[in-house]
């Protein structure tokens, strides 16, 4: 796109200053007062040219500044996002944790009861035989 401009900018500035150079060589007047006039044109053509690529330039810019804030403000909140949902990962896994130790506390006192259990039935078996 910027080389586009470039050349279009310069075809037009050589297209004014060509044919403006012609028109004023060929007008019947004396050469000091065509070049005076000739230098003051182009001196005003170059001007607005600049003035206008300046325009164009600093409205790119802007665009351009827009843009990457933009970009910034959509990957600011994408990694917002990822953050939450590490955070909801985490808090899972915290949860999925203390229910297993839970489950496994509760498998050891059940697994301590019956082996209780088993011995008093043992004590009892053996005190019966014995009487």
């Amino acid at each position: 796109m910027k080389k586009y401009w470039q050349g279009a900018l310069t075809g037009v500035v050589t297209g004014v200053v060509t044919g403006l150079a012609v028109g004023y060589l060929t007008a019947p007047q004396s050469g000091k007062k065509t070049l005076k006039k000739l230098g003051n044109l182009f001196d005003k053509t170059t001007g607005n040219v600049t003035s206008k690529a300046k325009q164009q330039w600093d409205k790119s810019l802007a665009m351009g500044v827009d843009a990457v804030d933009e970009v910034m403000a959509k990957s600011d909140k994408l990694a917002q996002k990822a953050k939450n949902k590490v955070a909801d990962y985490q808090d899972d896994a915290k949860d999925g944790l203390q229910e297993a130790d839970a489950k496994n506390t509760y498998n050891h006192k059940v697994d301590d009861a019956a082996d209780a259990a088993k011995s008093a039935v043992n004590k009892a078996e053996d005190s019966l035989k014995a009487s």
